[in-house]
């Protein structure tokens, strides 16, 4: 078993290097919120920008959290438009299936969303 002091260090280095601060105190846990946010605010600025970026954007917008943390409201019709704007296939047919087993389990807003989603294939 390692000293006191070993182990109080090895516990320091080990939440500075999870964290990038040295506390849990108030400060320390707002700052990863409002760096999430941040990022969510910056994916969704950026959507238009790059494939890439309509992908990330449509994933969050599907999702609505970034990290565990909600940032953003759920779109469903926005992530399907920027999915097939990216022609990203993988991505959209995978998030409908997880969309229509959402609607058959009664979840309101995924079965309107469900009724405006192009169900046709994306051509490259």
């Amino acid at each position: 078993m390692m000293p006191a002091t070993a182990a109080t260090r090895y516990s320091s280095m080990l939440l500075i290097g999870l964290t990038g601060v040295a506390s849990y105190s108030s400060s320390a846990v707002a700052a990863p919120s409002a760096t999430i946010q941040k990022q969510c605010d910056a994916i969704i600025k950026n959507e238009n920008s790059s494939r890439f970026a309509m992908i990330e954007a449509g994933l969050l917008y599907y999702h609505g959290m970034q990290m565990g943390q909600k940032c953003v409201n759920v779109n469903y019709a926005e992530a399907f438009r920027l999915l097939r704007l990216a022609k990203d296939s993988n991505d959209y047919f995978s998030l409908l299936s997880d969309l229509k087993l959402k609607a058959a389990s009664g979840n309101p807003k995924a079965a309107a969303a469900l009724e405006k989603v192009d169900a046709s294939p994306i051509l490259p």
